[in-house]
C-alpha cells in the first residue's frame, strides 16, 4: 500500500511504502486440555539439534515439534512425507480440539522475563500479522539466507498453509508511543517457564481503539528482521503460489532495555602452537588470569577500539586492535566503512583469514553463543581455541540494513528466542 507525500523541492512527487499490521484469530493450544503448555511448545526449528528433536518427540504426543520439524521416514514420497504429516497433525489437532482458534481478531502482547550475566531483564513486544513487502522496502534484512532452509520452510508452508513460528523483528519507538498499549494489566492467557528459565507471558488484545492505535503508529515504521530471514523470504515465495499476503511476526522496539544480542563466538578446530607474536603486528596482546576477567576487559574497551579474546591451552589472551585501517588493506572497497568496523568482520578478516589462514570456514570453524560451552569444548580438546567477541550493536545492524548491506552470517544472536507453538496462524482464503 503506497501513500503519496507532498511535492518535493525538485517538483517531483515521491511515495512511501507503509507497514500494514493486521490483527488475526490466533490458534493456541486448548488450555482446558493443556493447563500447562510448557510440555508442547519448542524453541525455533533452526536451533533444535537432532538430539533435542528426539527429546521433544518423546516429551508429549502433541508437542509442536511434529508441526515445525518432522522426522523423515523410510518410504517417504511426494504424497507422504514429514510435511504432509505436519499438515495432517494440524488438521486433526484442530478437529479434535487440541488446538483452538480464537473467536475474535487480536494482537498478542508477549512479555519475556530472563536473566543474563546476573541481571534480570524484561523484553516486551507483540505478535501480529504483517502484510508482506519486498525486502528493502520498509522491511529490511541484515544477513544472508541459504537456499536449503528456504526450500524446507516452503515445503512446510505449502503443505500446512500456516505459520507455527514468528519472524522476529525490530522497530524504533524512542518516545515509547506504544508502551502504554503493551502494558497489559490483565492476567496473561499463557504464563510458562521454558527450559532456559525464561518466563513467557502471552496476552490477548482485542480492544478496537488500542488495535487502531498500534496499526496507525506502525504504518510509518521501518521494520528490521532480527531472526527469521528464511521464514520471511519463504513467505514471499509462498505468496506467489498461494496468494496469501501476510506472515505472523513478533515486533519489539529496538530501544527496549531487555533487547539482548549475544555474540556468536568462534571455535577453531585446528591451531598451531599459539604464539602471541603472530598477533602483535595488529593487536595489543595481554595475558589475563581467567575467562571472567577476559570478558570484563573486553567489555571495557570502548569505541573506536575493538577487542577480542582467545582461550587456548588453559590460557586467556585479550586482543585490542591497534589500527582499524588494516581492514582497508584486507578487503578494500568491497564493503562499506560500517561493515569494516564490525567486530565480526574484523575477527574474520584479520584473525581467521589473515593470521590463522583458515580458508575452509565450514570445515575449520564452529559456533556457539555460550561462553562456558566454548571454554569446556576447548578444555575437552574437541577444539583447539575459542575466539570471543563482543556483541554487535543494534545501531550497526540498523545502519547496514538501511544501506542494503548484509552483515556476515553469525553476526547476531538475539536472546531469548521465541517459542514455537505459543500462538499460530492459519492462512485464510487459500484452501
Amino acid at each position: 500500500m503506497y501513500f503519496p507525500l507532498i511535492k518535493g523541492v525538485r517538483g517531483f512527487y515521491s511515495y512511501i511504502l507503509m507497514i500494514e499490521i493486521v490483527p488475526f484469530k490466533g490458534i493456541l493450544y486448548n488450555q482446558e486440555k493443556f493447563p500447562d503448555i510448557s510440555a508442547v511448545v519448542t524453541p525455533p526449528y533452526d536451533v533444535i539439534s537432532a538430539e533435542q528433536q528426539e527429546m521433544y518427540y518423546q516429551k508429549h504426543p502433541y508437542n509442536s515439534i511434529r508441526l515445525i520439524l518432522g522426522k523423515d521416514q523410510k518410504g517417504d514420497n511426494e504424497a507422504n512425507n514429514k510435511y504432509t504429516r505436519a499438515a495432517e497433525h494440524f488438521r486433526t489437532w484442530l478437529a479434535e480440539g487440541i488446538l483452538k482458534q480464537d473467536e475474535h481478531e487480536a494482537i498478542y502482547p508477549l512479555t519475556q522475563e530472563f536473566s543474563y550475566r546476573h541481571k534480570k531483564l524484561t523484553r516486551k513486544g507483540f505478535i501480529t500479522l504483517i502484510k508482506l513487502q519486498e525486502l528493502g522496502k520498509g522491511v529490511y534484512p541484515h544477513e544472508k539466507t541459504l537456499s536449503k532452509p528456504k526450500q524446507d520452510r516452503l515445503n512446510l508452508m505449502l503443505a500446512t498453509k500456516a505459520n507455527f513460528c514468528q519472524v522476529f523483528a525490530l522497530y524504533s519507538d524512542k518516545e515509547g508511543v506504544l508502551d502504554e498499549c503493551l502494558n497489559i494489566e490483565s492476567t496473561p492467557i499463557i504464563d510458562i517457564m521454558d527450559n532456559d528459565l525464561v518466563k513467557h507471558q502471552l496476552y490477548r488484545l482485542t480492544q478496537p481503539t488500542t488495535l487502531k492505535k498500534i496499526k496507525e503508529v506502525m504504518r510509518a515504521k521501518d521494520i528490521f528482521i532480527a531472526d527469521g530471514h528464511h521464514r520471511y523470504e519463504t513467505a514471499l515465495n509462498a505468496q506467489k503460489i498461494l496468494g496469501y499476503d501476510f506472515i505472523m511476526i513478533y515486533l519489539t522496539k529496538m530501544e527496549g532495555s531487555g533487547l539482548t544480542i549475544l555474540p556468536t563466538h568462534r571455535l577453531i578446530r585446528h591451531l598451531p602452537d599459539f604464539q602471541s607474536g603472530a598477533f602483535e603486528e595488529f593487536f595489543e596482546v595481554k595475558k589475563v588470569d581467567s575467562c571472567e576477567e577476559l570478558f570484563k576487559k573486553m567489555e571495557g574497551v570502548r569505541e573506536p577500539n575493538h577487542s577480542f579474546g582467545i582461550y587456548t591451552a588453559g590460557k586467556n589472551y585479550l586482543l585490542v586492535l591497534k589500527d582499524s585501517s588494516i581492514m582497508d588493506n584486507l578487503i578494500g572497497n568491497r564493503h562499506s566503512q560500517g561493515f569494516k568496523q564490525l567486530d565480526v568482520s574484523i575477527l574474520q578478516a584479520v584473525v581467521i583469514e589473515h593470521i590463522l589462514k583458515i580458508n575452509d570456514i565450514e570445515a575449520g570453524i564452529s559456533y556457539t553463543h555460550d561462553e562456558k560451552e566454548a571454554k569446556l569444548l576447548v578444555d575437552e580438546d574437541k577444539y583447539k581455541a575459542a575466539l570471543f567477541l563482543n556483541p554487535t550493536r543494534i545501531s550497526q545492524m540498523q545502519e547496514l540494513s538501511l544501506q542494503h548491506e548484509l552483515m556476515p552470517q553469525k553476526s547476531t544472536y538475539f536472546y531469548p528466542k521465541l517459542l514455537s507453538g505459543l500462538v499460530m496462524n492459519k492462512f485464510t482464503s487459500v484452501d
